[in-house]
């Protein structure tokens, strides 16, 4: 058909979108956002929790480095959701003495996800382990008491925390990030 008229409105030269048209795209565009949207917060959560598995284990290497440099005990205090580094005026340890103990400065960190002690999700709870002055870790204390114990795990709790490396082996000598698999933290 052709449109004689030419300043008016005619079935023939009409052209646009219906209503309908626009709120299937519209409702299209808001579908793909909201899964780009939920896609992108997990992925933020991963990279949370890898970041704070990769800074404990920095943090960790550091305190080494420092009580080899310093020939001087150190510490660091595992709670739930903080640690603590921290130096030792004396050479002779003994945790129930906390004027022994001077925190770094910076040393003192909030952690976004929980620390377990296990795959189970037992939490830490004022655990010192000390770092002698040749940068191995030697001795466990909790609730002032010497547990014993060379070495450690770190493993995040909370969901979300899939990410490449979720947990941390702290052996006699080295700190080694990791994934956890059927319960055990395997270095990556």
């Amino acid at each position: 058909m052709v449109c004689l008229q030419k300043n008016r409105c005619c079935s023939c030269g009409i052209k646009g979108f219906s209503l309908v048209e626009l709120l299937v795209v519209i409702s299209i565009i808001a579908i793909l956002t909201s899964v780009a949207t939920l896609s992108f917060n997990q992925m933020h959560r991963k990279s949370l929790a890898e970041s704070q598995i990769r800074q404990l284990a920095t943090d960790i290497n550091e305190l080494r480095i420092r009580a080899m440099t310093t020939k001087q005990p150190h510490g660091i205090t595992l709670t739930a959701n903080s640690y603590v580094l921290s130096a030792f005026t004396s050479t002779t340890v003994t945790y129930t003495s906390p004027t022994q103990q001077t925190v770094l400065p910076g040393g003192a960190h909030n952690v976004i996800f929980p620390m377990n002690s296990n795959a189970t999700g037992t939490a830490y709870a004022n655990e010192m382990y000390e770092i002698d002055e040749r940068g191995t870790v030697t001795r466990k204390f909790k609730d002032g008491a010497l547990t014993g114990s060379l070495g450690f795990t770190v493993y995040l709790g909370g969901n979300g925390t899939d990410g490449a490396v979720d947990c941390l082996s702290v052996h006699v000598l080295r700190a080694n990030a990791g994934k956890v698999s059927a319960g055990v933290c395997n270095a990556k």
